[in-house]
This record gives structure tokens, C-alpha cells and sequence, in this order.
């Protein structure tokens, strides 16, 4: 924990309470937090979404200032139309990542919306070996990958990931919904 920036989940399905639960992490000693960006959302679907995205991450930003890490989480449920407006939207925020803008699979639409925007792309949770990792890397367009240690191959294999990562220029943070 002296070493690395570790960063710690909040939601987001309650936007009442996100800026809160924020500040309770920051006041833990937490450099950072992820959320849930939205719910799932249509290939062209209604600008309310958007702004509700918007209030929720702008009241976060307000509520823990400049210097304090936010990652959102789209879950692979935004259509490349949809995340190209969303992320455009959020740049503002200065995000530290968005992750699975679109599903990982999706080499097209991940370089679409990479070339549309500034915030980092991280991506990789469902990706389960070094092989599946490969076509990522070679596609220039994510900037941190999220390999599951309980997924992918547990910790030698995630290192063998990691350090074709580092080959390519990218960031690494790992991921394990389990605990």
C-alpha cells in the first residue's frame, strides 16, 4: 500500500450518495475510487442518461477536489455511439480511467472512441490469457489493462501480462470482483 495507488469501489447506483461515499474514502486514506458509470443504454439513447452520468461524477469531483483519482466503470453496457458523447462529456473531470467503454472485443469501436478522446481507456477484466491480452495491446488504443487475477490465469499468469503491458507502454490494475 506505500507503493502502489490502490483504489477503492463506491457503486454509483445511488447518485444521492456517491459524493459522500467518496469523501468517506478519501478520508480513509484512499488516493482514488471507481464507480458505476451508467445503466445500460441504447446505440442512440436519451441525453437525460447523460447528464445523470454527469451530475454524479461532477458532484464527486466537487466533493474530493482536483488531486483525487476517479475511475468510471461502463460495464460494456454503452454502444459506441453513446460512449463516444459520454466520454467526450466527462473529460472536463479529468478521469483517471474509463473502463469497458464498449466490450473489449470490440477492437473497432475501442479505436473510435480512443481517437475522440483524451481520458485513458482500461479495459481487460474479461479477457483470460496472455493471448487474449495480445490483440489489445497491438491495437494502440488502451491505456491500462484490468487482467483478473482469479480469471486469468492467477498471479504468473497475470505477470506475464503485466510485463508484455510494460513492452507496450501500458498500465496495469488489476482486477478481482471477489474480495
Amino acid at each position: 500500500r506505500e507503493k502502489i495507488m490502490v483504489y477503492s469501489w463506491i457503486g454509483g447506483d445511488r447518485p444521492s450518495e456517491v459524493a459522500k461515499a467518496a469523501l468517506d474514502k478519501k478520508n480513509l486514506g484512499y488516493k482514488a475510487i471507481k464507480m458505476n458509470g451508467t445503466e445500460e443504454m441504447h446505440y442512440i439513447d436519451s441525453y437525460s442518461k447523460i447528464d445523470d452520468v454527469i451530475a454524479r461524477v461532477a458532484s464527486i469531483r466537487e466533493a474530493v477536489g482536483g488531486d483525487f483519482g476517479i475511475a468510471v466503470d461502463f460495464h460494456g453496457r454503452v454502444h459506441k455511439p453513446m460512449a463516444k458523447i459520454l466520454m467526450k462529456e466527462l473529460e472536463p473531470y479529468r478521469l483517471m480511467f474509463i473502463e469497458e467503454p464498449v466490450l473489449h472485443e470490440n477492437l473497432d469501436a475501442l479505436k473510435s472512441i480512443a481517437n475522440n478522446t483524451s481520458t485513458p481507456i482500461a479495459t481487460g477484466e474479461r479477457a483470460f490469457s496472455r493471448w487474449d491480452f495480445k490483440g489489445l495491446f497491438e491495437s494502440g488504443h488502451i491505456d491500462v489493462i484490468q487482467p483478473d487475477l482469479s480469471h486469468a490465469g492467477g498471479i504468473t499468469e497475470c505477470k506475464k501480462i503485466s510485463s508484455m503491458a510494460e513492452a507496450y507502454d501500458i498500465g496495469v490494475a488489476y482486477h478481482c470482483p471477489l474480495g
